[in-house]
């Protein structure tokens, strides 16, 4: 009985521990970088989906968020939005592995920043970064998205 006790115990912290996974809805042919802040006031409340979250990225690629960044690891599922549907695109780990012809997701990195640059008394701004594109739109989007800072969207 105690083992019987103990094992659920263990699966019941377990499942509570696991982040839930991500869902990112993009605008249909969406070629650009995406930026997704977290922790904004003003930003979209949390959806769930079957326990997944699911951020709706808008047309400029650029999404607020009510939600806390997830830490530990997880799976994102990134889908394309076309006619109603979702058409799943695939993450690549290097872009340069991304078939002729075909569009990828690449080039994810999570972290913060601080809302007036390098002052970091100012409020922390974490965000979420990922790049969508072809094989030969990789190297204009790395740049992009080095240029592409979180506070110049929040001091609008």
């Amino acid at each position: 009985m105690k083992k019987i006790i103990s094992v659920f115990i263990f699966y019941a912290l377990f499942v509570s521990c696991n982040p839930p996974d991500e869902i990112h809805l993009l605008p249909d042919n969406y070629i650009g970088v995406v930026l997704i802040m977290h922790e904004q006031k003003d930003g979209a409340d949390e959806i769930f989906e079957n326990g997944d979250l699911v951020y709706t990225i808008p047309s400029d690629g650029v999404l607020k968020t009510k939600s806390a960044p997830i830490e530990g690891v997880l799976t994102i599922r990134y889908f394309y939005l076309r006619d109603n549907k979702r058409v799943e695109l695939k993450y690549y780990g290097d872009y340069k592995l991304i078939p002729e012809d075909s569009i990828g997701v690449f080039g994810l990195s999570v972290g913060h920043s601080w809302l007036d640059g390098t002052d970091t008394n100012s409020p922390k701004i974490y965000y979420t970064k990922y790049l969508v594109g072809t094989k030969s739109d990789a190297e204009s989007l790395f740049k992009l998205k080095n240029k592409l800072s979180p506070s110049d969207y929040l001091k609008k």
